[in-house]
């Protein structure tokens, strides 16, 4: 591979549109049409370090450090967005759509709040995703209409974007 930084410390990769980007540390992030020949983003700030990156709804988003968020609609020039806790890093994002709903849902090892976007450009709290104070967000993915969130401590949750409830992991979701 060329393009990349070897002394980068990458955080997520994400692929649609016919382009892969991957995200990392120091502003250090990039583009491909191939996953071989890399060219450097455009947009984010030089010291950001992005978290998580995902595609959907048309368009790629990213998470990162101090409550920074950038959409693109091409993987190459990104722009902010607004909304995210300036104090908390985040570390993981993925998107969904269920019964024609978009929803991009972030998340955080800093603190127990998820935010989501119904677009991928504006992100709201929303204390119906908020976990127990000791299931912070490792990790986010979504499949089947269900996003599913791995926290510290092994604490499993699920996301139901109809309903808006995270449950402990092995709770019957028909209970809700």
């Amino acid at each position: 591979m060329t393009g990349l930084d070897a002394s980068a410390d990458y955080n997520g990769v994400a692929y649609g549109m016919g382009r892969f980007v991957c995200v990392g540390t120091a502003g250090k992030s990039y583009y491909s049409t191939d996953a071989r020949t890399w060219k450097p983003m455009t947009g984010l700030n030089a010291g950001v370090n992005c978290g998580a990156v995902t595609f959907g709804g048309d368009r790629f988003v990213c998470v990162g450090d101090a409550g920074k968020a950038y959409y693109s609609t091409d993987g190459e020039m990104w722009k902010a967005m607004t909304g995210l806790d300036t104090g908390v890093n985040y570390n993981a994002v993925a998107y969904g759509n269920r019964q024609n709903k978009d929803v991009f849902l972030c998340g955080s090892v800093d603190t127990n709040k998820s935010y989501e976007s119904q677009d991928g450009l504006k992100w709201s709290y929303n204390n119906t995703y908020a976990a127990d104070n000791n299931a912070v967000i490792n990790d986010i993915s979504y499949c089947n209409g269900t996003f599913m969130a791995s926290g510290r401590r092994g604490v499993y949750l699920a996301v139901y974007i109809d309903r808006g409830y995270l449950l402990p992991w092995g709770n019957d979701i028909n209970s809700v």
